[in-house]
């Protein structure tokens, strides 16, 4: 028994060039409340990809055991997507959230939950949601009356190792922006925002982790845009000039992927090579590592990088 959620991987080839044979892997770390983690493989596939092509997939997974379960997908070495799902049991009650769309941009004003409640024990329990905070903000209090979302049902009553859903949708307006501690105007493109909603028959709360506003501007368009062709210019610059650190070598640095993204076809302005230089330098150790280090687990407790996760 257990919670199951459906995963649909989308992988596009941004290039007008084919792509053969491009590895895609999906790992999960499963890290259990006693914060004992491990790392496990749930796919892998290589695909061939026709130019400006799409890769379509989809997998079901159960989730069994309490604790919190983050899924990387890594393609072609490089990670380039993560989800976590934090599933909660006290007793016989398993809840598992998921919410869309994932990705909120500016033109998305509303965002849809759902919370699948599993009775996994013998006997008919009474479930309800106490309360729902969005970016570390009470958006719902089932004893207040002034409240910005309400769930449907209002409760449930699930028989023994039966299941049951609760919905509810949050307004991305001014009045959700009234009743959470940040901006979500003056917040950094891709960070990430924590959806919380507490059960009666649980102790901790479930989670969902959505991203606001995370489409780039200036130069992580031309990243996003030709992102095959970034990754070579950056393995051939790489190396060649080391000493960035100086007004030569910087200058040298952005030459260097100039000519570089020449040779491949793609424009890019000296401006727009000094900001790409100043992404390699940040990214080299992080990029080799994905490439041929295991995902790393997170240091338990460390959430400062999701706002509202505390």
């Amino acid at each position: 028994m257990g919670a199951r959620v459906r995963f649909t991987l989308t992988v596009r080839n941004e290039e007008n060039t084919p792509r053969y044979s491009i590895p895609i892997r999906v790992y999960y770390t499963y890290t259990s409340p006693d914060n004992t983690t491990e790392i496990i493989k749930v796919k892998e596939t290589k695909v061939d990809f026709n130019p400006l092509g799409e890769h379509q997939d989809w997998f079901d997974f159960t989730l069994t055991n309490p604790g919190t379960y983050k899924f990387y997908l890594i393609v072609n070495g490089q990670e380039e997507d993560k989800k976590m799902i934090t599933v909660n049991s006290q007793g016989s009650i398993s809840a598992v959230m998921s919410c869309s769309p994932e990705f909120v941009t500016e033109d998305v004003n509303s965002v849809s939950c759902r919370v699948d409640v599993e009775n996994l024990g013998g006997t008919a329990e009474d479930i309800w949601i106490t309360n729902i905070y969005f970016a570390g903000g009470e958006i719902y209090d089932r004893s207040s009356a002034d409240n910005l979302v309400i769930p449907n049902p209002s409760s449930l009553t699930l028989n023994s190792y039966s299941m049951g859903t609760f919905t509810f949708t949050i307004p991305i307006n001014g009045e959700l922006q009234e009743r959470i501690p940040v901006d979500l105007s003056d917040i950094n493109p891709g960070t990430p925002i924590a959806i919380k909603a507490y059960l009666n028959q649980l102790e901790n709360p479930t989670m969902f982790v959505i991203q606001m506003n995370p489409e780039p501007t200036g130069v992580w368009d031309v990243v996003k845009g030709a992102y095959g062709v970034v990754v070579k210019i950056k393995n051939e610059v790489v190396g060649k000039v080391s000493d960035y650190k100086t007004v030569a070598g910087w200058v040298g640095l952005t030459k260097a992927i100039q000519k570089s993204a020449e040779r491949y076809g793609l424009e890019v302005s000296s401006k727009t090579a000094g900001g790409i230089a100043g992404i390699f330098v940040l990214y080299i150790e992080f990029a080799w590592h994905v490439m041929n280090e295991p995902i790393p687990p997170d240091d338990p407790g460390d959430n400062n990088l999701i706002i509202g996760d505390n």
